[in-house]
């Protein structure tokens, strides 16, 4: 087996990097309808804000309330709203983000898997056009996760 010349290589990462970049940008125009709306596209929502205000106001999610769902989207809203001020917006831009970082990462994991850019470019394409659908291109439990 030769090893690969560093041209070969870097070839690669750039035709990698293309593909992830293209889908990013595929992924951002998909949930471009929810970046710039104060409104709640599924009920999820509305139950991930609240928690996320009971975390602002000092309170525990579980104990000053009753929930049944993991709290990882409640924290994750509580730190974004920390981080950039409370709102809907900024809850749906960072939802946003977090999917086209969710979306390398399935490409990454995908390519170091099965070793092709076809089955980690096929990975990605299905994560970044099912994910909008499946999460209301909201921030449901679906788009943390």
């Amino acid at each position: 087996m030769s090893a690969a010349t560093p041209r070969a290589v870097g070839r690669t990462v750039a035709l990698d990097l293309a593909l992830v970049l293209a889908f990013s940008a595929l992924a951002v125009w998909l949930r471009w309808p929810a970046l710039f709306t104060e409104g709640f596209h599924n009920e999820d929502a509305a139950g991930i804000t609240y928690n996320a205000d009971l975390l602002r106001q000092g309170l525990l999610p579980y104990v000053a309330d009753l929930e049944l769902k993991a709290p990882g989207s409640y924290w994750l809203s509580h730190w974004a709203w920390a981080l950039f001020g409370r709102s809907l917006v900024v809850l749906n831009r960072v939802a946003c983000a977090w999917a086209v970082l969710a979306g390398a990462g399935v490409f990454v994991t995908a390519r170091a898997l099965y070793g092709t850019r076809r089955s980690a470019g096929l990975a990605l394409a299905l994560y970044t056009v099912a994910a909008p659908i499946t999460d209301s291109i909201d921030i449901n439990y679906g788009a943390w996760m």
